[in-house]
């Protein structure tokens, strides 16, 4: 099985260094050829999609979901938008008659996730300090996906 690729900087940040392939990439298994950008800003887009994972979404060790209401298009659309832009697909599927479950299949994803909040579920969750060490706009974009 082929494998992605993963900058060793966010391997070292995301605590994937088990995985390194002792170049500047690392492989994951289940990224399998996808390339991810050099770095990762810590912007508004990236802000907003870690609050609506604290606020709506759980995690595996290979996917991250989240679990929004069908009138939500406008996360569901930042949701695949920002997966999209790490080149990773997003899955939208409904999973009752209000109820939209979104998808992002990929180890990356959910690393990244895990590395700015941790907790199992609603009770349990907090953001990371990382998280709140975060330039302004990236807070702002936390807050946003919070209070969504």
């Amino acid at each position: 099985m082929t494998a992605g690729r993963l900058p060793a900087e966010w391997a070292r940040l995301l605590g994937l260094q088990h995985v390194a392939t002792g170049r500047s990439r690392m492989r994951l298994q289940n990224d399998s050829a996808l390339w991810f950008p050099e770095r990762l800003e810590l912007d508004h887009a990236l802000g907003k999609v870690v609050g609506l994972y604290a606020a709506e979404g759980w995690r595996t060790r290979h996917q991250v979901i989240f679990a929004l209401h069908r009138e939500e298009k406008h996360l569901v659309a930042n949701v695949a938008r920002f997966a999209r832009s790490l080149g990773i697909r997003a899955v939208v599927a409904p999973v009752s008659e209000n109820g939209i479950k979104v998808t992002v299949s990929s180890r990356l994803f959910s690393s990244l996730m895990g590395f700015f909040v941790d907790g199992d579920r609603a009770s349990t969750k907090f953001l990371k300090p990382a998280t709140l060490r975060g330039p302004k706009v990236f807070l702002d974009g936390v807050l946003e996906g919070l209070l969504e």
